[in-house]
């Protein structure tokens, strides 16, 4: 049982190598029009390549790309970046929304004039273009044409007023300066409705040759994307075609305690749809463990507060934030990175599938001697080896709270792999002897506190190494996978020990056999040190390097007669009997004497 867990650990860290390297692709566009796409959760940034492209105009000026952000339909498209600098958007009027970030948007000063209207002494304009500050200046000409008068006006926003100086005179001309915003980009956004049709809304209209209106052809339907369409300038564009990357708020999944579709940040209910998605795990209903992904589900809504550096950061317990790439088999960690990100663990038992979220329950049941039959061997491993052990963890999660660059050019590295503080324990090291670092990348989470608090339960859980292997009865039917129960056999020192159940096996004629593994509430507290688990033992039994000592210890000297009546020279040695099972039952009392010189 402990190899066949040791073998799943090395699978689950082959996958996740596996995964980590599709990440570094995850923000990079390229153009991949039958390319597999990517089932996005929560709240991520993500793009997954161009799909159509191709250049209109008069001079071939514009060049209009679809970009897919997601295989599916999302809640919302919250963020566009264009090599990772996010854009201000402003509405075209017609759908569609106009970049107004620099360099994409090239801005220039254009001076102009109007008339003002006057009622007696008074003058005032609404101007067409809101002025540069200080640019605003009225002038009158006199009636015989001989001088000019000018005066400062009250400027509000576009509206200027002023009194003037000659009432019956010429009209006042008031002159400006205005900036001129001749945007370069422009972005439409398309959440992959069933209904979609891009083909028609848009593309028909620019490539009348290329796109089939009227048919499933060039509707893009089902694919979250955008549309981009860039004005050929050097000047704003001067490392050429931007990388087009998106934040947004991913797939709308069921959730079985509100009998709602919603979207969600919740692992447990993404894991729930993962599993019943018909390209990734492909389950039925009644092939899971529905009430174990509720429960599952309601802690990892638990609001916690997460003490850091800067102060306390209230968060559910646990979220996920994930991109699901689909050219890669579902079973190689997608399942395994959610539910990873609420520090948790599935399987299979029963022909379900089943889950636990990293938080404490209760025993259910107590396992003593009673349970155990005579169809097998007990096992019993204590520790892990020292591959296995870590000490120093050094996660890299899509930090979603990564600032803007102080360069200037207003980029960011949001949601892109980055390393976050060490996980540490300087009780495990001390213990170790050594570090024993482990980097991790956690693809599902997005937020340092969760990363931080993920690794301290991973840490914990495996100092807790005690792996048991027991042949039951049929007491062990009740049981179901990652329950918790007591263990109590004297014959190994375990009184009221906790367990998890990671395995059960049935056999008709061998009955139940169970793996258990040790665990303790300390694992998963926010707020819990790394105090060393095994401060007190493990079980009751005496530590075989620990000698009791002989009590009541006397020596008597004395003299006895050797067959030739010469005095031979004697000690007595006594000591109180040992009270010690394992002397008694195996052991023995060894007594050294030597010259005293």
């Amino acid at each position: 049982a402990y190899s066949a867990n040791q073998k799943q650990r090395r699978m689950q860290r082959q996958a996740r190598d596996a995964y980590n390297a599709g990440l570094q692709d995850r923000l990079n566009m390229v153009s991949s029009p039958d390319g597999a796409r990517s089932r996005v959760y929560g709240e991520v940034r993500n793009v997954d390549g161009v799909i159509f492209k191709a250049a209109h105009g008069a001079n071939s000026e514009f060049y209009t790309l679809v970009v897919a952000i997601a295989g599916h339909e999302c809640q919302s498209i919250e963020k566009v970046y264009f090599n990772d600098q996010e854009l201000t958007l402003g509405s075209d009027g017609a759908g569609g929304f106009w970049v107004q970030t620099e360099p994409y948007q090239l801005s220039s000063i254009v001076s102009a004039q109007e008339q003002m209207a006057m009622a007696g002494t008074a003058a005032s304009v609404t101007l067409d273009h809101t002025p540069i500050a200080g640019s605003v200046t009225c002038v009158q000409t006199s009636n015989d044409d001989t001088g000019t008068y000018s005066f400062t006006p009250t400027v509000d926003g576009t509206s200027v007023t002023g009194t003037v100086p000659i009432p019956t005179g010429q009209p006042v001309i008031c002159s400006y300066q205005y900036t001129l915003a001749q945007p370069k980009a422009r972005v439409w956004k398309y959440l992959g409705t069933a209904g979609q049709d891009i083909g028609s809304d848009l593309l028909a209209s620019r490539f009348p040759a290329l796109i089939n209106t009227g048919t499933n052809d060039d509707r893009f339907a089902g694919i979250c994307c955008l549309v981009v369409e860039l004005e050929y300038d050097q000047d704003a564009f001067p490392l050429g075609v931007p990388n087009v990357t998106a934040l947004v708020r991913g797939a709308k999944c069921y959730d079985p305690r509100t009998a709602t579709t919603v979207w969600t940040k919740n692992p447990a209910i993404i894991a729930r749809d993962w599993s019943l998605y018909a390209y990734g795990g492909g389950c039925v209903s009644a092939e899971l463990h529905e009430a174990a992904f509720t429960a599952a589900a309601n802690a990892c809504d638990v609001s916690t507060d997460f003490v850091t550096p800067d102060g306390t950061e209230t968060r559910p317990l646990y979220q996920c934030d994930i991109v699901c790439k689909l050219d890669a088999p579902p079973d190689q960690g997608w399942l395994s990175e959610i539910v990873e990100s609420m520090a948790g663990k599935w399987g299979w038992a029963g022909g379900q599938l089943t889950l636990v979220a990293g938080v404490y329950h209760a025993p259910v049941a107590t396992i003593t001697e009673d349970w155990i039959s005579n169809h097998g061997d007990i096992g019993l491993v204590k520790d892990s080896p020292l591959s296995d052990t870590v000490n120093v963890y050094r996660p890299s999660i899509a930090n979603a709270d990564a600032p803007v660059s102080g360069d200037g050019t207003g980029t960011t590295a949001a949601y892109a792999m980055a390393p976050m503080p060490e996980v540490r324990s300087a009780a495990y090291i001390t213990a170790d002897g050594l570090e024993l670092p482990r980097e991790i990348a956690l693809g599902g989470v997005t937020h340092n506190v969760h990363a931080q608090h993920i690794c301290g339960v991973l840490m914990r859980d495996a100092r807790y190494s005690m792996m048991l292997s027991l042949p039951c009865k049929m007491h062990a039917w009740q049981l179901e996978l990652f329950d918790v129960v007591y263990v109590t056999l004297p014959i190994f020192g375990l009184a009221a020990q906790q367990f998890e159940v990671l395995g059960w096996q049935f056999d008709a004629e061998k009955g139940m056999t169970l793996t258990l593994k040790k665990i303790d509430a300390s694992i998963f507290d926010p707020a819990a040190n790394f105090d060393l688990p095994n401060a007190e033992l493990n079980t009751s039994l005496v530590l075989p390097w620990v000698v009791p000592e002989v009590e009541g210890l006397t020596v008597t000297s004395g003299t006895a007669p050797l067959e030739d009546g010469t005095p031979q020279a004697r000690v007595l040695v006594s000591w109180d009997q040992s009270t010690n099972a394992s002397v008694l039952q195996s052991g023995k009392i060894e007594v050294q004497y030597g010259e005293v010189t």
